[in-house]
């Protein structure tokens, strides 16, 4: 066998070699969620969860709950379904689908709570909107009983870092004692005086 000959076989039993070993690893595995024949990485949602809710929630749980629903209530809008290939798993919406949103989150987060003494730590994000939530919700059903700014800001204030994620996703906040007394004490502090 000549030197030649010797370096041809060399290099095409190291390509076989190389070949071989990268055809023959194990793939590695996607974690995600087939909705709609769309496929879902399901880590971005997980982590997002786990930094939201720390060990409070099954975070993957959570998600396999949140994501499928999400797609329910988007799917009729192609623009939105196009989003949703690219996303996460969910995103932001407006108006009454970000209500409706909020209420798919609510409902898959009471499924999935391991800890139900887990305090929330509210983020810019759910203060934000608990916020605009709270001023909406006096403007239209107490207007000019309640000052909806300074009744906002004392909930917010008193709330944040003082509540269980079971307390923030209840039905109903006077059916928790801590939420009844904190709404009775914001309410004195932000009625007008006559």
């Amino acid at each position: 066998m000549t030197n030649s000959t010797k370096f041809s076989l060399f290099i095409a039993l190291s390509f076989l070699g190389i070949w071989t070993c990268k055809h023959l690893q194990p793939k590695k595995q996607v974690d995600e969620i087939i909705v709609a024949n769309i496929h879902i990485d399901r880590q971005p949602c997980i982590s997002a969860m786990g930094k939201l809710f720390g060990k409070g929630v099954d975070s993957s749980k959570l998600c396999n709950c949140l994501i499928p629903q999400f797609y329910e209530l988007i799917k009729k809008d192609s623009a939105f379904v196009e989003q949703f290939k690219l996303s996460p798993g969910f995103f932001t919406l407006k108006g009454s689908m970000q209500d409706s949103l909020s209420s798919l989150l609510a409902s898959c987060v009471k499924q999935n709570i391991l800890d139900t003494n887990a305090i929330f730590i509210l983020t810019p994000e759910f203060q934000s909107a608990l916020k605009n939530k709270l001023k909406k919700k006096i403007e239209e059903n107490l207007p000019g009983r309640i000052d909806p700014e300074k009744f906002s800001n004392c909930f917010m204030e008193k709330l944040n870092g003082d509540i269980t994620i079971r307390d923030y996703f209840s039905d109903d906040y006077f059916e928790v004692p801590k939420l009844k007394k904190i709404i009775i004490e914001c309410t004195k502090q932000s009625t007008p005086s006559q």
